[in-house]
């Protein structure tokens, strides 16, 4: 028989009515949409449609996240997807679902310190002779026996949803994640490096096939996001001060993790600094210097310590000594 669901959690049947918990009724509508994340549009109109308080919603949301929290347990992308979709249509605030997520900014802060230590330690073991000895080399046996040891850390919560949210194209809450943690320590790990890749090649295709792309050559073809609140294509240079020169700041030398985008935004530099030479208009000269400014920052601060991190790749030793020429002397 047909029934009717009201936002108040009492469904009505032609027998009678019947009383529904409706933070239950809302908590099934959330298991449902996690087993069938691909339907987003019709189960975001649903909660738009059941919806009472936001903030019930982030704590149910919130308990989900929290039943994964134990060591030895994976948070299935799933509940990753349907928490950045909600938070995309600001369903839910980041700020009131940021605290149920692990670990906490603290251990994420000291995480890195250690991190950034023992890469100081390993930079210092290069250069140093080092003779070995046997009580060296049990020590070194008992550590990693000890290591093997230890269970499986938790999943870092915030990593996942921060993936989750560059793969549907919310660059808006990404980057307020990221501004929370250390810098480069969420694109140092490679999914969310990976991730925030394929955001900047969805915002530079049309300019890179207009201007980048060489002569004779088809490229691949980049399919959009169906999601209209996606950062926007640039069409021109002057579109990507508005996000792509920020994403490519993110990534820094992490962007030695995808060497097509390497190579585009280095030919997107030899596109730009074409029009920079034959531009002599007063009106448009400002614009370009602030744009070759851009550019400058981006070849210092990603480019160069891409280039470092990648493996041996002399094609793209060409591609970024090809750009730099172009660049005026006093710059280079």
């Amino acid at each position: 028989c047909t029934s009717l669901l009201f936002s108040d959690g009492s469904v009505f049947f032609p027998a009678g009515c019947f009383n529904l918990d409706p933070n239950r009724v809302l908590d099934i509508i959330l298991e449902v949409y996690e087993s069938r994340s691909d339907q987003d549009e019709f189960f975001l109109s649903l909660i738009k449609s059941y919806m009472c308080e936001p903030l019930t919603l982030c704590h149910i949301l919130g308990f989900k996240f929290k039943f994964y929290q134990e060591p030895n347990e994976e948070t299935p992308k799933s509940l990753y997807h349907i928490a950045a979709a909600l938070l995309h249509h600001n369903l839910i605030e980041l700020e009131d679902l940021y605290v149920h997520l692990m670990p906490v900014d603290a251990t994420i802060v000291e995480e890195h310190k250690r991190d950034i230590t023992e890469a100081k330690q390993i930079a210092r073991k290069l250069v140093m002779v080092v003779l070995p000895s046997e009580k060296s080399e049990d020590k070194d046996k008992e550590k990693e026996k000890e290591e093997e040891k230890n269970d499986k850390p938790p999943d870092n919560q915030k990593l996942g949803l921060l993936e989750a949210l560059l793969r549907i194209g919310d660059w808006h809450h990404a980057q307020s994640i990221m501004d929370q943690m250390p810098s480069f320590y969420a694109t140092s790990h490679k999914a969310i490096a990976l991730a925030l890749c394929q955001l900047v090649h969805l915002t530079v295709d049309p300019l890179y096939r207009r201007s980048g792309l060489p002569k004779g050559a088809k490229g691949r073809v980049i399919h959009p996001l169906r999601n209209k609140r996606a950062p926007r294509p640039a069409e021109n240079f002057e579109d990507l001060r508005r996000d792509t020169f920020s994403m490519m700041c993110y990534l820094g030398p992490h962007l030695s993790h995808d060497a097509i985008l390497f190579a585009k935004i280095v030919r997107l530099g030899k596109g730009f600094m074409k029009e920079y030479q034959i531009e002599n208009r007063p009106d448009a000269r400002e614009k370009m210097e602030t744009l070759l400014s851009c550019f400058l920052c981006i070849a210092d601060q990603v480019l160069l310590p891409s280039l470092s991190l990648m493996e041996c790749n002399a094609c793209m030793s060409e591609e970024v000594w090809g750009l730099f020429k172009l660049f005026p002397y006093q710059h280079r």
